[in-house]
């Protein structure tokens, strides 16, 4: 009897062994699918990625604005609230460009119609390096360029535009007459 009651235990933790066996063998397929879609999400992420130049615009009030390093468009977009990260995935204490950092910019690059247009749907930033001085002041020239096509004459407009005073309709209380 003693034996019967041993070959049903033994069977029984064999049964058990292979089950969990299987179980764990399935499971660990699954986390290497799971890797697999996320290394295929992140190329592709990295592949629609916006790599640019972070440059100083303006001679008095500098503002930053990023340089796209292959279609040369020039933006403005805004850090992410978590903060930049480097080329390792470690995130940067400070959050603060320096002119000259080359970046990729993540996210669905929407651009919006200001000018320059602003890039929103930012969901990560990473700092890839420092461009060399030749190559920001390339990038510079670029931003200069698109300073210059606003031109003097149109800010100038603006203010005068600014400064004058709105003329009434004629039967305002308010309409100076010329009596």
């Amino acid at each position: 009897m003693e034996k019967n009651r041993d070959w049903k235990f033994i069977a029984g933790t064999v049964i058990l062994v292979a089950v969990l066996a299987v179980m764990t063998a399935f499971f660990w397929r699954t986390v290497v699918q799971q890797a697999a879609l996320v290394k295929e999400e992140e190329a592709k992420e990295k592949q629609n990625a916006i790599e640019a130049i972070y440059i100083y615009q303006g001679d008095v009030l500098k503002t930053g604005v990023y340089v796209d390093m292959k279609t040369e468009q020039v933006f403005k977009a805004d850090v992410p609230v978590e903060g930049i990260y480097n080329r390792n995935g470690k995130l940067i204490a400070g959050d603060i460009l320096e002119e000259g950092d080359e970046v990729r910019i993540y996210g669905k690059q929407e651009f919006s119609q200001d000018d320059p247009p602003v890039l929103s749907g930012i969901t990560k930033m990473e700092r890839m390096g420092r461009a060399t001085l030749e190559e920001a002041v390339i990038y510079r020239e670029i931003v200069n360029q698109e300073d210059e096509t606003e031109g003097p004459e149109e800010s100038h407009r603006e203010i005068v535009n600014q400064d004058a005073v709105p003329e009434e309709p004629e039967g305002s209380p308010l309409a100076v007459s010329s009596d």
